[in-house]
């Protein structure tokens, strides 16, 4: 096995803080994440062998689930991990959608953490 870069390091970090939330979080009731979700993102997080990237955002999503996000110039990608560990994508250009659907596969976050890194996502001043 190979170490942790130092983004995933901070996206555990995050992550964790976001599992120790209680019930009732939101105040409308919701469930802290549930294990599904937490071992579907800690999997995705680890599994991806990129060594310099940005560490995601973590946020609690109603209902037991999990979202991170990532923003890399005016490209942007969210994984929404459901409750039962299955995940959803969106990925967003300048802050407009632009695509969506299932995830399956670590090599299908690959691809995306690929297109979010894409030299089309990286501006340079002029």
């Amino acid at each position: 096995t190979r170490a942790l870069s130092q983004w995933q390091i901070q996206g555990i970090k995050r992550l964790n803080k976001v599992l120790s939330l209680p019930e009732n979080w939101d105040s409308y009731g919701s469930c802290p994440s549930t294990q599904d979700a937490a071992n579907t993102a800690m999997n995705l997080l680890t599994g991806i062998d990129i060594d310099y990237f940005v560490a995601p955002g973590v946020v609690p999503v109603s209902g037991g689930g999990l979202q991170r996000e990532w923003e890399v110039g005016p490209r942007g990608l969210e994984l929404e991990i459901l409750n039962d560990g299955s995940v959803e994508y969106l990925t967003t250009e300048r802050r407009e959608p632009c695509g969506e659907g299932p995830i399956r596969t670590v090599n299908e976050v690959r691809s995306l953490f690929l297109w979010l890194l894409s030299p089309g996502s990286i501006q340079i001043a002029a």
